[in-house]
């Protein structure tokens, strides 16, 4: 063809444009007019459908339509061939020009009753002859004849020419390949070239040498002006490096470009010639990558890649902004009847470039291994890694779905090795380059990273620009700032002084136990009591995993390393509990109000509550945590779904416009009306103003509290957020009272917006009252005004830490879980962006899973009582309190209030300023201004309230008071339940107490404007006599409401002191009780002493792992404890172990009828021996029960012996001055054979045990044939011990002093060792397994599979919290 399209002379250069589209796409109609507007028309426009029903693509309407419609029929010949099975780009192509060649080959058709027409093909052998000449017919002037005697074949929109067998011949079988080259023009649907761009790139193809492919430089779509691509860098891996800022303009800045590394495929010229010998465009590529490869190819196969920055097209990007979807198909067999402009419109999405991001990602790693020299094996196993790595970075980020794609990118990248060894071989079939002669185009990974570091530094100045606030704002912020730290200041200083006060005796101490704290090991004995499934107390019980050990051990170890033991770590906590707990309400708290006073009573109440001092006092570590953690968690959660109120600063701009012609016609309406006033009531207007302006002072600062400052990101909703002062300047303009339940306000937007006429209303009406006052007896409008109140965004980060924080309080105490879970489902119900929650829910429903999974199993085997009595089971020492009444419960106490609070007017005054809390809670379902909040809060509360009922009211344990005197089943503590049901009455109550606040606000706002109009009527009847008799009337109107005005405020400044003065009351007497020591239902703890002696303490660390029995006395006789370590610890308390040890000593007892406690008493039974509720059903604890009566009655020649191969060690009888049962035992435990009396401690008197047959108390021993006894030494404790084996003859015996259990496992040298019941002689209750002679490694554990399911899925899902918590940015890209 000639450059200008002309019909004359023979062409060197032909070009061939390929039109790649699935049927008739919302773009092909803008490309297919810019080739037809071309000042260098291409000889022939293929157009390739890719569309089928198969593959979902296409709307059904024909492209022929679209080619008619665009006039490039009579520019060119057009050509539409179908390749439905086509995979990719680069496959539509090379299956386009196969069809084109067959449709080619097929030739023209007669049509009936024509004759042939001269220079057009009718067969092979006429056009041959009809070219001899070596001219040929242009393909214009046959499309312009109209009709002729030929028509070409189907797919065809005009006769076949001579000419295009050229275009489809083999370039080099072609004679006159020297002298006639053909270029292919690659094009995408989506891809429209300006005027003159092939023009350009055939100049640029055949003015340069060795030139193989041109690529023209990309714009925008839309916008023209705005630069895309100008040729391609990338790195060696694949990773493209375009160093175009999104959104730069094309002022040339690029234009000197020219030899580029690659060139994208859209309206890329390709010589024929180099196509077929590299092959195409590898079919598995596609529509990302593609370009890169192609170029990479033709460089190595000796070829240049050169860009032209003259050529430019317009690239909408369709695939890389996922704008492209299956279109929705109309198979019926009558469609609807549509127009041709209906035909092709297309809804499409918004752009997105993360919906192609797998799509991208997956073709970056399969160019890097295809181009990569290294070993494809080790290649793939680095893409894995890689993408995992890759995936968590995300999760980091804040990008959940770019994780999942890129670790699905990398998988799916790692199957496909044999593509890549089919591309590297295919790659070098037509290498004739070295591939360091690409190392001069290649980008290095630090260019990248400077070129992403500069765009991010740029994006955040932009955001940081956007969001600056003014001078004005910043004093503000400043002032509101000021404020909130004195009140916090002032909030704190009460807490830590009643704390400490309370707390004096503790202080100097570093460690504390009392009440139902137990001692605490190191970190790594809690992380591995944790994820055990061996209780390894007393005698040891079954159990399952427990993650408050292994959340305790976290701080622990973090401890450790700055020298505090984990004692330390407790006590610290049990000590700062108060101001910490206030810490954290105020904050939690400004999530509901920004009012600096509602925050700081809210911050007291939950400090100073008696479920928080109590639970202090008796040491329930388990509500303590729940306590501190919740607001936290809480405070997350409101952050998380957008709920949160932050600071809205209204400066004067605030809503500026100019005003449209309605509002300006307003302003001149009310200007002619008062104009004529002006002269003679300019005094009264400036003593109205001086009036009104102590109004604004007020409702100013009322404002100025709405808020807490929310930083670089929540500073981003200013611009869209507009508000005005409930009590502003502007006279007979009203804020309305009645706020509907917007959802947009429960979910912390503002979707309401404020009409430009009642902008316009308010700025005409401040204009005008400026100068002159308004008339009394004209009405007053009402507009709906915007509520000065903003709100975060919502953050996936704050539902992770929610997540987290929510896991401490189930981890704590499982059964909250059945009430946060409901209230976090609701939540994500109810909330616009309710789907970050899963970031919440998962962490804490695996956290709880453990328990109540062992709940599950319990309540079917044992009945579900005991099932739920598990799962009520608080972790600490089993101590009875005194139940509280209905209305205890509801002021927040877990124990009776008469036995904290003497009873009479004071306990009265108490309950009464307690009651306040629930009280004006349920008030704030009737006036808040956010009533679905309320609801959820309330639903909290009394979720909360059923659970403290429930604990109340099921027996847990068998325990003493907290004194340590008496034996009883003890019910579950309510703490936990009430500290929930308190957090959702404030939640409800602060917004309530808000709007109550406001509305005394506004009432005496209005009080003060009446006093103003009857002061302005005053004067106005001195001056005209007609009005006298009407003045006297209208003042005593006024002043009656200004008194009515001050007694409300008075009223209610009395009501907020009780409400501040309620928290410091209990505070103050829980101190001054606390402090004196005298009520151990106030305060329990005490300093840690030695509670084993020294000896015992060696016994229990060595090898053999000695035990200690000890003996309390009790009203009901002797109680036996066995301790393996220093004292109770925490694995001794657990709640499995709790539970289990009340099932199998006193299983009858807690069922009993008549241990239901009354109300204000504590549980404390006296049952006679012969009660079957005292018969121990365990053959371990019956033995060790026979063993305390024989060893307490003293000359028993064989007890020793029994209490060695018990594993004990070391008795310990607790010293009780007076004690007739104490004296006993001691004479007993001296006469008995066997039992070496040590030195006496604090402690007690202890006894050294030493035995004939077991030289020395152990833990596992081997039984030979003849029964003797032999300790064997072991290392690790619970269910992980290790020892070595001696050699022996015949069958032997190992037993372990634990109870028998299925999940009990043995190896011997890596080889299973089979379980065995032990003879009744030697303990039938303990694990036994048969050992043969040999000698070797011993290692005993004890496993459950469901157990170990767990335990990796909590581990995963924590992990996969804590990045998500992470407070990083994620970097979205952009769609332009």
């Amino acid at each position: 063809m000639t450059r200008t399209g002309s019909a004359q002379g023979a062409s060197r250069v032909g070009a061939l444009a390929v039109v790649v589209s699935a049927g008739a796409s919302p773009f092909l109609a803008q490309t297919l007019t810019a080739i037809a507007s071309q000042t260098c028309a291409p000889d022939v426009v293929l157009v390739v459908d890719v569309a089928s029903r198969a593959n979902g693509l296409g709307d059904g309407t024909p492209i022929e339509e679209l080619v008619e419609s665009s006039g490039l029929g009579t520019v060119t010949a057009v050509r539409v061939v179908r390749v439905k099975e086509a995979r990719s780009f680069g496959d539509a192509v090379s299956r386009g020009l196969a069809a084109y060649a067959e449709l080619v080959a097929a030739g023209n058709r007669w049509r009936r009753g024509a004759g042939a027409v001269d220079g057009a093909e009718v067969s092979d052998t006429d056009g041959a002859s009809a070219t001899s000449g070596g001219s040929r017919t242009s393909v214009r002037d046959l499309l312009l004849t109209g009709s002729g005697p030929i028509t070409g074949p189907t797919g065809a929109l005009s006769p076949i020419t001579s000419y295009e067998q050229r275009l489809v011949a083999p370039a080099d079988a072609s004679q006159e390949a020297p002298e006639h080259q053909v270029w292919l023009w690659l094009l995408h649907d989506d891809s429209a070239p300006q005027e003159g761009c092939l023009e350009q790139l055939l100049t640029a193809a055949t003015n340069a040498r060795s030139v193989g492919i041109v690529g023209p430089k990309q714009v925008g779509w839309d916008n023209p002006e705005l630069l895309l691509e100008v040729g391609l860098r990338a790195t060696a891996s694949a990773r493209r490096a375009n160093d175009i800022v999104p959104g730069e303009v094309d002022q040339g800045q690029h234009d000197d470009r020219s030899d580029v590394l690659a060139v994208g495929t859209a309206g890329a010229l390709v010589d024929r010639a180099v196509w077929e010998e590299i092959g195409g465009i590898a079919p598995w590529l596609g529509p990302f990558g593609d370009g890169l490869e192609l170029s990479r190819a033709a460089r190595l196969a000796g070829y240049r890649v050169i860009v032209e920055p003259t050529a430019v097209i317009r690239h909408r990007r369709a695939s890389y902004q996922g704008l492209r979807r299956p279109a929705h198909v109309s198979h019926s067999l009558r469609p609807q009847v549509r127009t041709d402009a209906e035909a092709i419109e297309v809804r499409l999405p918004e752009p997105d470039p993360e919906r192609s991001f797998r799509a991208r990602r997956s073709a970056q790693l399969t160019n890097w291994a295809a181009f990569s020299s290294r070993p494809i094996g080790l290649l793939l196993i680095w893409f894995v890694v890689l993408g995992a790595m890759r995936a968590v970075w995300r999760l980091a980020s804040k990008a959940p779905a770019l994780a999942r794609d890129e670790l699905g990118a990398a998988l799916a990248v790692a199957g496909r090795g044999r593509r890549i060894k089919a591309a590297r071989r295919r790659l070098a079939r037509h290498t004739k380059v070295p591939v360091s002669a690409l190392g001069r185009l290649y980008a290095t990974p630090a260019e990248i990273r400077g070129v992403r570091r500069d765009r991010t530094r740029q994006e955040r100045e932009r955001r940081a620009r956007a969001a600056a606030p003014s001078e004005l704002e910043l004093r503000e912020l400043a002032a509101l700032a000021r404020s909130r730290r004195r009140t916090l200041s002032a909030v704190m200083v009460v807490a830590a002084a009643l704390s400490a006060y309370g707390l004096a005796r503790l202080l100097p101490t570093r460690s504390i136990i009392g009440g139902a704290l137990p001692l605490f090991g190191g970190w790594r004995q809690m992380w591995d009591a944790a994820w055990t499934t061996w209780i390894a107390t007393g005698d040891g019980y079954p159990g399952g995993v427990t993650p408050l050990l292994a959340i305790l051990a976290g701080p622990a170890a973090l401890g450790r390393l700055i020298g505090l033991d984990t004692g330390s770590f407790v006590s610290g906590l049990v000590l700062l509990a108060v101001p910490l707990a206030a810490l954290g309400a105020w904050f939690a708290a400004g999530t509901m109000t920004r009012k600096v006073v509602l925050r700081a009573w809210a911050a007291l109440v939950w400090a100073l509550t008696p479920g928080l001092l109590l639970a202090l006092g008796q040491g329930r570590l388990g509500a303590l945590l729940v306590h501190l953690v919740l607001p936290w968690a809480l405070l997350a959660l409101t952050r998380a779904v957008g709920a949160d109120r932050r600071d809205l600063v209204l400066s004067g701009l605030v809503g500026a416009h100019l005003l449209t012609d309605e509002e300006r016609a307003e302003l001149d309406r009310f200007s002619s009306e008062k104009i004529s006033d002006l002269a003679h009531l300019d005094q009264e207007a400036q003593a109205a103003a001086s009036l009104d302006a102590d109004a604004e002072h007020e409702g100013a600062d009322e404002v100025k509290e709405t808020g807490q400052s929310s930083g670089e990101e929540s500073r981003a909703r200013d611009d869209a957020s507009v508000g005005a002062d409930t009590d502003s300047s502007v006279k007979g303009v009203k804020v309305s009272d009645g706020i509907e339940d917007d959802p947009g306000h429960d979910r912390g937007r503002e979707d309401e917006k404020v009409g430009p006429a009642a902008s316009a209303l308010a700025t005409a009406r401040e204009v005008i009252e400026s100068l002159n006052a308004p008339d009394p007896a004209a009405p007053e409008a009402e507009v709906d005004l915007p509520r000065a109140e903003k709100y975060g965004y919502g953050s996936a980060t704050a539902a992770a830490v929610a997540g987290l924080l929510l896991s401490v309080v189930v981890a704590a105490v499982p059964a909250t879980a059945a009430v946060l879970i409901v209230i976090v489902l609701l939540l994500s119900v109810t909330t616009r962006r309710g789907f970050k929650l899963v970031l919440t829910l998962a962490p804490m429903v695996v956290t709880a899973a453990p328990a109540w999974w062992s709940a599950w199993r319990m309540g079917q085997r044992d009945g579900w009582a005991e099932g739920v009595r598990l799962l009520l089971t608080d972790i600490g020492l089993p101590v009875s309190v005194p139940t509280p009444s209905s209305l205890d419960l509801l002021a927040g106490s877990p124990v009776a209030m008469g036995a904290v609070v003497p009873s009479g007017a004071l306990s009265v005054l108490v309950r009464v300023l307690l009651l306040l809390v629930p009280v004006l809670g349920i008030v704030g379902l009737f006036v808040s201004r956010r009533p679905r909040v309320a609801r959820i809060a309330i639903l909290m509360a009394l979720g909360g309230l059923v659970l403290a009922g429930l604990s109340l009211r099921t027996p847990t344990g068998l325990g003493s008071d907290v004194a340590g005197d008496g034996l009883a089943p003890v019910n579950g503590w309510a703490g936990a339940g009430t500290s929930l049901a308190l957090s959702g009455f404030l939640a409800a109550a602060l917004p309530a107490g808000e709007a109550i606040w406001g509305m005394i606000g506004r009432r005496a706002a209005d009080g003060r404007r009446a006093l103003a109009r009857g002061n302005r009527k005053d004067t106005e009847a001195e001056s005209s006599e007609s009005s006298e008799s009407s003045v006297p009337s209208a003042g005593a109107g006024s002043s009656s409401g200004s008194g009515g005005s001050r007694r409300l405020k008075t009223a209610f400044a009395v009501a907020a002191c009780l409400l501040l003065l309620a928290p410091v009351m209990v505070g103050a007497i829980w101190a001054h009780q606390a402090h004196r020591g005298n009520n151990p239902q106030v305060m329990a703890l005490r300093s840690t002493t030695q509670q084993v002696p020294l000896i015992a303490e060696q016994f229990q660390g060595s090898g053999t792992a000695g035990r200690v029995l000890k003996l309390t006395s009790t009203p009901e006789g002797l109680k036996a404890t066995i301790w393996r370590g220093p004292g109770t610890q925490v694995s001794d308390v657990l709640p499995g172990a709790v539970n289990a040890e009340a099932r199998s000593r006193a299983a009858s007892a807690l069922n009993d009828p008549r241990l239901k406690p009354e109300t204000g008493q504590t549980s404390v039974f006296t049952i006679p021996s012969p009660d079957p509720a005292l018969v121990l059903e365990d053959p371990a604890d019956a033995e060790l029960a026979q063993l305390v009566t024989r060893a307490t009655a003293g000359q028993d020649k064989e007890v020793a012996d029994a209490l060695a191969a018990h594993g004990i060690a070391v008795v310990l009888l607790t010293d009780k001055d007076g004690d007739a049962v104490t004296a006993e035992a001691r004479v007993g435990l001296t006469s008995t054979p066997g039992l070496e009396q040590l030195a006496q401690t604090a402690s007690g008197n202890s006894w050294r045990v030493t035995s004939s047959a077991h030289p020395d108390s152990a833990r596992l021993s081997l039984l030979d044939a003849g029964g003797a006894a032999t300790p064997v030494a072991s290392t690790g404790a619970g269910s992980g011990t290790r020892a070595r084996i001696p050699a022996g003859s015949g069958n032997r015996t190992l037993v372990m002093v634990e109870r028998a259990d299925a999940g009990w496992t043995a190896t011997l040298n890596g080889r299973r060792l089979e379980p065995i019941t032990v003879p009744d002689q030697d303990g039938g209750w303990k694990q036994g397994f048969a050992v043969g002679p040999d000698a070797g490694e011993l290692v005993v554990t004890h496993t459950r599979r469901s157990t170990a399911t767990l335990t990796y899925t909590i581990w995963t899902v924590w992990a996969l919290s804590l990045v998500a918590a992470l407070p990083l940015r994620r970097g979205k890209e952009m769609a332009s």
